[in-house]
């Protein structure tokens, strides 16, 4: 990574996911270059639970420009509380998001998901979140 950051991104699954499987994790790695490059450990069990299935997704796991928060400050445990009530979190639905959310606001930095809905809270509380490649989610699908 760059000593000179253009800030902080926040990398939720999806893009993690198919950058992996499509063997472009060290491709995304240095078109982020300029960027502190984080996810947290939610995202990275969800990338874990699909190794079984698709092995490539240990190259996220392991891409050394990655940074990766566990969220165990007491800090970081209340804003993954507050982000998963925000986004609707349960067992099996927005867990990743709302661990994403509540690292960008740790941050200072922009969450990348590409969840529309998800983003849309995200920003309604005042963290910067962006779809895959920089497309805002809200205009995803929209010429």
């Amino acid at each position: 990574m760059s000593d000179t950051h253009h800030g902080v991104l926040v990398l939720d699954t999806t893009l993690l996911n198919h950058s992996a499987r499509a063997d472009y994790i060290d491709l995304l790695g240095s078109y982020l270059q300029d960027f502190e490059c984080w996810t947290t450990t939610t995202v990275v069990s969800e990338l874990r639970a699909g190794l079984p299935r698709f092995p490539a997704l240990q190259r996220a796991i392991t891409a050394d420009w990655l940074r990766v928060d566990a969220l165990d400050t007491i800090e970081g445990l209340m804003a993954y509380g507050r982000w998963g009530e925000r986004v609707g979190a349960s067992d099996n639905r927005h867990r990743g998001e709302a661990s994403v959310f509540a690292c960008a606001e740790l941050r200072h930095g922009t969450a990348v998901t590409d969840d529309r809905t998800a983003a849309r809270t995200a920003r309604a509380y005042g963290v910067e979140a962006h779809g895959t490649l920089g497309r805002s989610p809200a205009s995803a699908g929209r010429v």
